[in-house]
């Protein structure tokens, strides 16, 4: 009798999370993906081949290889016991696998605990199954199944420790603790296992903090760009090919300041002008992670490249995009046999090899790709355009699959950070914009966080009328800033004109709002009085006066978004890809 089994892998958004480098932050996504390959494969072995398969659908073993699997499988199986015993065991060994490369380093030192960090290791995968008697009814089989998985995850395990230890805990992310005590080395060996390490000062790694720091990265991973480098993309797309010579004089002077010339060549993909080089050493505020006691040399070095090729400062903000499809429950209960399902997979996994490409197009890194999730880091000026074609090609993608509550769509939710604030916060505060984003459905939510105050959000769906959509409101917003057709300060007026009139007088209000953004515009603006067509697409017509407070939130919001394009050098409303 066949069965239908699903499989869940975990932990997800904890293990993601828990990082302080983009590196730790991208492994830790690409180590699940390898671990739900691995038991994807072992299912498939047991039960006949690929196309026992529903989720993910590859159609050879290659296209397997190639995959961002989610972190859910979903088969029919003979025997699901078996299946989903050796879809265990596969995970394990994966895991034992990818470890032996991050301790190669350290295995066999007396400083190293390897049965503790084999403990911790072995204790991280969490895996649950569950499965059912496939009756013919295909929805109803799948609706069971994942009820009875749902119920199981909720019934966890609670095992002893076996690996505690009175060490310190790991910092990033305070679980385990520590399997590498370098504190009886001298202080030379212990600086120079650190570096070798990639610890940083006052960092400690459990056994899983070593496994995403020295993980086995493979190509696409061996070289990953930092969170400044991304912060950095508005500047490196403003330098042309006749700086190239000056940029690369500049990044000799720095590598002289450094032993053996240093580590700052370490980009998976060159940048025409600035090359293999990290975007970190534009920040001056960054060069004392590599530089130590030569940093006032750097910093003078970087003073003076930026001011012989006339650049400004970078802004110290990037995005953080996290999106994910709609109503993808209600697509997926509208297949009715097991073979329109997988052409459901085979969809997602279309969208997320095409969304890899369109994070590479507008400058970003991809974290996770996993069907309908996405996480990347983007240019702050890149951003809302990414953020778009994002949406459209999941729609694309996806029109084929209707149901009763309407065809998928994608809600994104964009954290704008500073640099130098935690990888964590960073993530809730993106994941907070999408869940905001979701409520509604096909919709775009955006948060800065300019580390003074609470951070400033605004949402809206991607296509409204007669109101130009949001992305597109932004945009025209931090075209008038940049053009000094709109002063700052017109943002907070608004914001006292709600607080001061409320919600009892809308058209008062919103006339009101008009008067303040045409005299604000005469008074200041060197573009002659604002369009009453552009007016009227940006305001509509008797907005609410909570309306009006959303829309001095979306100047605010567009401030940053028009420092970073002012960076680029490149017009707002007619950048090219």
């Amino acid at each position: 009798m066949s069965h239908l089994l699903s499989i869940s892998l975990g932990p997800v958004q904890d293990f993601i999370a828990s990082a302080r480098r983009t590196r730790d932050f991208w492994f830790g996504s690409e180590l699940l993906s390898r671990l739900a390959r691995a038991a994807a494969q072992a299912v498939a072995e047991s039960s006949g081949g690929l196309d026992s398969l529903i989720f993910p659908a590859p159609r050879s073993a290659e296209e397997l290889e190639r995959l961002g699997v989610a972190n859910k499988i979903l088969a029919v199986v003979e025997d699901p016991a078996r299946a989903a015993h050796l879809a265990r065991a596969a995970v394990l060994e994966e895991l034992r696998s990818e470890y032996r490369v991050a301790e190669k380093d350290v295995a066999g030192q007396p400083f190293y605990d390897a049965e503790a960090a084999r403990l911790q290791i072995e204790d991280l995968p969490e895996i649950y199954w569950a499965a059912v008697e496939q009756t013919g009814d295909y929805p109803a089989d799948r609706a069971r199944v994942e009820a009875l998985l749902a119920a199981r995850k909720n019934t966890r395990d609670f095992s002893p420790v076996t690996w505690g230890s009175d060490r310190p805990k790991a910092s990033l992310d305070g679980l385990r603790e520590s399997v590498l005590d370098l504190s009886a080395l001298s202080d030379r060996q212990r600086e120079s296992w650190a570096h070798r390490l990639g610890v940083r000062p006052g960092e400690i790694l459990c056994a899983v903090s070593l496994l995403k720091r020295r993980g086995a990265r493979g190509e696409e991973g061996s070289a990953f760009a930092s969170v400044a480098h991304v912060t950095a993309g508005p500047l490196l797309d403003r330098l042309r090919l006749e700086d190239k010579p000056r940029v690369q004089e500049f990044q000799m002077e720095l590598r002289s300041l450094l032993p053996g010339g240093g580590d700052l060549d370490r980009v998976p993909q060159a940048h025409q002008v600035f090359g293999p080089y990290d975007g970190h050493i534009l920040f001056a505020e960054r060069l004392e992670e590599d530089f130590g006691e030569r940093t006032a040399d750097a910093q003078a070095a970087l003073a003076r490249f930026l001011k012989d090729l006339r650049l400004p400062a970078p802004q110290p903000y990037y995005a953080l995009l996290h999106a994910d499809g709609d109503r993808m429950g209600a697509a997926l209960e509208a297949q009715k046999t097991p073979d329109q399902h997988r052409r459901l997979s085979r969809a997602l996994a279309g969208f997320a090899d095409g969304a890899g490409e369109i994070i590479r197009e507008h400058g970003g890194l991809a974290v996770y790709l996993g069907g309908d999730d996405v996480l990347a880091f983007l240019p702050l000026h890149r951003a809302l355009h990414c953020a778009t074609a994002l949406a459209q090609d999941f729609a694309y993608r996806l029109a084929g699959f209707p149901s009763p509550k309407g065809a998928p769509t994608l809600s994104v939710g964009i954290a704008v950070c500073h640099q130098m604030e935690p990888l964590g916060d960073a993530l809730n505060l993106a994941r907070k914009m999408e869940k905001l984003a979701k409520k509604d459905r096909n919709c775009l939510a955006v948060a800065v966080d300019r580390r003074s105050g609470s951070p400033v959000q605004v949402v809206g769906a991607w296509t409204e009328s007669p109101r130009t959509p949001l992305h597109g409101r932004l945009l025209e917003w931090a075209h008038l800033l940049r053009s000094e057709a709109l002063p700052q300060g017109v943002a907070y007026e608004l914001r006292q004109l709600v607080l001061s009139l409320g919600e009892e007088s809308p058209e008062l209000v919103a006339r009101e709002a008009g008067r303040i953004l045409s005299r604000k515009q005469t008074e200041r603006g060197r573009g002659g009085k604002l369009d009453k067509t552009v007016m009227k697409a940006l305001l509509g017509e008797g907005l609410p006066a909570w309306k009006i407070g959303e829309v001095a939130n979306e100047i605010l919001v567009a401030r940053s978004i028009a420092d970073a394009f002012q960076v680029a050098g490149q017009p707002i409303l007619e950048v090219q890809h």
